[in-house]
């Protein structure tokens, strides 16, 4: 019976604490006078804001691939082209950045803008290159077609990549440096990716 009465006697204790010290409560909204208001809130001027830069959407991102010192492809998230369209995201091979976040110095062999002529079908990217690729250094292939291929399959609905000159279908080399004329696809040139 004492341990009941000192759990009632403590529970009517413990309720008049928070009595004692709560909030009061009105009705609705009130006027403060100036002089009450704290903090020198209602004073003009300029303030600044410490708030980090809004980051892009996920949607408003995109990954192209650019190529290191090396000629090994890095993989890099930017912000998406106003043109959203493949040949829109293949545009931005064309000006690399001068760096990666890493300071990594960026560059590209995929710098004239019209070399492809592109389309879509069912996850297949058909490219028709343009004759310019024909007279460039086997290397500069080999890293072009690299670059378009991690590119464009890092795009949505885009899994694999078939070359054509003239639309006639063309080889084009893969990353051990052996040649296909049938349609490539990123793990094709997994070699050449930057580790």
């Amino acid at each position: 019976m004492n341990q009941r009465r000192s759990i009632v006697l403590g529970g009517l204790v413990a309720m008049a604490a928070m009595l004692g010290c709560g909030v009061q409560t009105q009705d609705g909204a009130r006027t403060v006078d100036r002089e009450d208001v704290p903090f020198e809130l209602l004073e003009s001027g300029t303030t600044t804001s410490s708030a980090a830069p809004a980051l892009p959407r996920p949607d408003e991102v995109v990954e192209v691939c650019f190529l290191d010192a090396d000629g090994s492809l890095v993989p890099l998230l930017t912000v998406a082209p106003d043109d959203p369209s493949l040949a829109g995201i293949v545009a931005v091979l064309a000006e690399p950045p001068a760096t990666n976040v890493f300071g990594v110095p960026l560059t590209t062999a995929v710098a004239e803008p019209g070399l492809l002529e592109l389309a879509r079908e069912r996850g297949l990217a058909l490219v028709d290159l343009d004759p310019s690729f024909t007279t460039m250094a086997a290397d500069d292939q080999l890293a072009a077609i690299a670059q378009l291929v991690c590119t464009m399959t890092a795009q949505p609905g885009v899994g694999q990549i078939r070359f054509s000159l003239d639309g006639i279908p063309v080889e084009v080399p893969r990353g051990d440096g052996t040649l296909t004329a049938e349609p490539v696809v990123r793990s094709d040139y997994t070699l050449l990716l930057a580790g």
